[in-house]
């Protein structure tokens, strides 16, 4: 999530730690089907605009025995959440273990065409930069070792043909890519000047 929030500039992370943590932290997450606020709190958080009932209501805040069931019935509701919680999870990891198990046992191998684009794994990143470079533009190919010559957008060869391993399919609307989405050595650069410029 940081990695989305710096957008290639690595050297800004700490501006959006807060911001990165809560976003995690309040929305509920596909797995477990509860977000983590409320598997630790209990209750939903409430956000500026949101339409969430009070914790408790008036009524109940008044009546010791009310107060002391409605605090029962709260805490069974999470004990029975992180218990689903918990359970999703289990069943979650069986069926990712079960899905890259066949993947590995197909293997089949990606083909691309020359004019085709692609993103290139960054195999010697750092930090919070990206997992993917690119995009680029295959060049030429190589069926019988499966490798292929890429480059830029701009027209800069890459030094070496690579591995069909490394590369993915890019998706997009099919509209012309002019411009290259994130190439380390631009951007370390960029960042380079960023960090030299007194503000």
């Amino acid at each position: 999530m940081l990695i989305k929030y710096v957008n290639g500039d690595v050297h800004s992370w700490d501006e959006h730690m807060d911001t990165a943590l809560f976003a995690c932290r309040v929305r509920k997450h596909a797995t477990t089907g509860f977000s983590p606020f409320y598997l630790t709190y209990g209750v939903e958080p409430r956000i500026p605009g949101d339409p969430h009932r009070p914790f408790m209501s008036e009524f109940t805040e008044q009546d010791i025995e009310l107060l002391s069931q409605d605090a029962l019935n709260h805490l069974r509701k999470l004990r029975e959440a992180r218990y689903m919680a918990e359970d999703r999870l289990k069943r979650q990891a069986e069926i990712d273990k079960t899905r890259w198990d066949a993947i590995l046992k197909n293997n089949q191998i990606q083909l691309f065409n020359i004019g085709d684009y692609v993103l290139l794994r960054h195999e010697s990143k750092t930090g919070l930069e990206f997992h993917w470079m690119g995009p680029y533009e295959v060049v030429n190919r190589n069926l019988d070792f499966n490798t292929y010559q890429i480059q830029e957008i701009n027209g800069k060869m890459y030094t070496s043909w690579v591995h069909t391993d490394r590369l993915h399919p890019v998706k997009y609307d099919g509209s012309s890519i002019n411009k290259s989405w994130y190439i380390p050595r631009i951007a370390r650069n960029e960042s380079a000047v960023k960090l030299a410029t007194p503000t």
